[in-house]
C-alpha cells in the first residue's frame, strides 16, 4: 500500500500544491495514535487493530486557515454576517414599457411590469359592485312600475259609462206617398144636400186638410160641391145650406159656378173661394159698394169661432201686379179677409197667404 501510494505521489507531485500533500493521508497509513488522540482538532482519533504506525507525517497542528475548495471558514462566514452584502442589481427579464408601474413595490429584482389585464383583475370587484347595485336598482323600479299599472291604477281609475252607439241612419229609400188630391184640376167633394149643416161640413174640410198635411201638400186643393149623384151643387143651394148673408144685388150678379179651397197654412187649415160675376164690371162695383160688410156676410163659412166686426175698413195692396184688397180680423193678423177681382172671376181668402197660393195656381 505504501509502495502504490508513493508511485501515485511521486508522479503526481508535480502538479499537487504542496500544502494538500502536507494535508492527505490514506486511511492505512495513519497510526492508531492518531485516530485515538483528543487532542487532533481536525481529524479526530482514529485507531485500526493489527495495524503498523505509519512513517507518513502527522498534519500540522494549527488548522488550515484557507482552502481553495472549501472557500472561506466559518469564522470568516460569521464575521461576514455581520457586515452589509452589496448585491449587484438584477437587469429585469422583461424591460420595462413606457408608462409601466413597477409591481410589489417596484422592486427591480422582479422584472415584471404591471399590465392592463392585471390593472382590470383589481379594479373588478368595484366595477362588479357598481353592476349590482344598478341591476338592484332597475329590479326595484321594475317592480314599482309592474305594481302601479297592475294594482294602483285599476283600483284608482273611473270606469266611465259606456256611450251609446247611435244606430246607422237607414238607408231605406222613402216612398213617396201619393197625395190624396189633385193639384192640377179640381177635386170633387160630394155632400148630403139633405141633411148637411155648416158645423158638418166646417168638418169634412176640416178632414180634408188633415190628409193634406199627412201628404205634405203645401199648394192649396179646389174642390167642386156634388150631391150623393156626383152632381154640381149650385151656388144659391150652397149659400143657403151654409147660412150665408148675402144680399140678393150680390145674389143676382153672381153664376152658379163657384169652388172651395182648402190649404195647409203652416199646419193651420185654412179656407178660401172662387166665385164668378156674370159681368165684370157690374160685380166690381157691387163688391165696391158692400166691402164694408164682406166679412159679415161669410162669417158663417170662413170664420167659424173668430169674432168679426159689423162693419171694417180694408186697405189696399199689391201681388205680383194685381190689386189687392184686405182687412186683418185679429191682432196677430193671422186671419183677415183678402180678396182681388180679376176679370170677373172673384178671388177670396181667410189668410193673406191662402189668396197668394189661390192666385198662383189660377193664373
Amino acid at each position: 500500500m505504501a509502495a502504490f501510494l508513493s508511485d501515485k505521489t511521486s508522479t503526481s507531485t508535480g502538479s499537487v500544491p504542496s500544502e494538500i500533500l502536507a494535508a492527505v493521508s490514506v486511511m492505512g497509513d495513519v497510526p492508531k495514535a492518531v485516530f485515538a488522540s483528543k487532542d487532533t482538532a481536525r481529524w479526530g482519533a482514529v485507531s485500526a487493530p493489527g495495524t503498523a504506525k505509519s512513517s507518513v507525517m502527522a498534519p500540522p497542528a494549527a488548522p488550515v486557515t484557507k482552502s481553495p475548495f472549501l472557500g472561506e471558514t466559518k469564522e470568516e462566514a460569521a464575521a461576514a454576517g455581520t457586515r452589509p452584502v452589496k448585491i449587484p442589481p438584477m437587469a429585469p427579464i422583461f424591460p420595462p414599457a413606457p408608462g409601466d408601474k413597477p409591481v410589489f413595490g417596484g422592486n427591480a429584482y422582479s422584472g415584471i411590469r404591471e399590465t392592463p389585464a392585471m390593472t382590470a383583475k383589481q379594479e373588478s370587484p368595484m366595477m362588479m359592485y357598481i353592476i349590482f347595485g344598478v341591476l338592484l336598482l332597475l329590479v326595484i323600479a321594475g317592480g314599482g312600475v309592474a305594481w302601479y299599472f297592475l294594482r294602483y291604477v285599476p283600483a284608482h281609475s273611473v270606469v266611465a259609462d259606456p256611450v251609446p252607439i247611435a244606430p246607422p241612419p237607414s238607408m231605406e229609400v222613402p216612398v213617396a206617398i201619393e197625395p190624396p188630391y189633385a193639384l192640377d184640376k179640381p177635386n170633387y167633394l160630394s155632400i148630403d144636400v139633405e141633411t148637411i149643416t155648416t158645423q158638418e161640413f166646417q168638418k169634412i174640410l176640416q178632414a180634408a186638410s188633415a190628409r193634406m198635411k199627412t201628404a205634405n201638400m203645401v199648394k192649396p186643393v179646389e174642390f167642386l160641391i156634388t150631391d150623393k149623384n156626383n152632381n154640381p151643387l149650385a151656388l144659391s143651394r150652397f149659400v143657403y145650406l151654409m147660412g150665408l148673408s148675402l144680399p140678393e144685388p150680390l145674389m143676382t150678379k153672381l153664376e152658379d159656378d163657384f169652388s172651395v179651397f182648402a190649404h195647409n197654412d203652416k199646419g193651420k187649415a185654412t179656407l178660401g173661394l172662387r166665385l164668378v160675376f156674370t159681368d165684370a164690371l157690374v160685380g166690381g162695383v157691387v163688391v165696391k159698394q158692400r166691402e164694408v160688410t164682406l166679412p159679415m156676410m161669410f162669417r158663417p163659412l170662413l170664420y167659424v169661432g173668430v169674432t168679426v166686426p159689423q162693419k171694417v175698413l180694408f186697405r189696399s195692396g199689391v201681388y205680383n201686379g194685381e190689386t189687392v184688397r184686405f182687412v186683418n180680423l185679429d191682432g196677430t193678423e193671422s186671419v183677415s179677409f183678402d180678396y182681388v177681382l180679376r176679370e170677373n172671376t172673384w178671388f177670396i181668402g181667410t189668410t193673406k197667404d191662402t189668396l197668394r197660393v189661390i192666385l198662383d195656381i189660377k193664373r
